[in-house]
């Protein structure tokens, strides 16, 4: 008869751990998708405004919350007025060789929130800059 007892009871103890097995998954999903959504950052695209050695930005396009950014040797980068740049990380990059211009008309925005983010940020091996 105790013995019987103590089957049973073993049989109700591997119930109660399959069940609470199968509800846990569901209940822990939310601590292992939640952190990894709040560790998303955003994405730097490349030729945002269009391709090629010269390009216009137009605040058609605003806010360009992940930068423009454009990797090309002899490139300029015109930003009409009105165009807004809100990236965290750095907001105008133009890298490449040769002769990189930057025009920015009067009343663009570039903001960047992230300590030590560049509003406007040359890289690679240019020859000369210019920034109008």
């Amino acid at each position: 008869m105790v013995w019987g007892n103590a089957q049973r009871l073993l049989r109700a103890k591997r119930l109660f751990l399959r069940l609470n097995a199968c509800w846990a998954l569901p209940a822990l999903l939310p601590i292992i998708v939640v952190p990894s959504i709040l560790t998303i950052e955003p994405a730097f695209a490349a030729d945002e405004c269009g391709s090629g050695t010269t390009v216009t930005c137009a605040s058609s396009g605003n806010p360009y919350a992940g930068g423009i950014n454009y990797s090309a040797s002899g490139q300029t980068v015109t930003l009409n007025s009105g165009v807004i740049v809100t990236a965290p990380n750095g907001g105008v990059g133009l890298n490449g060789a040769g002769a990189q211009a930057l025009n920015i008309a009067s009343g663009v925005t570039v903001a960047t929130s992230a300590n030590g983010a560049d509003g406007v940020y040359f890289y690679g091996a240019p020859t000369s800059v210019t920034i109008r």
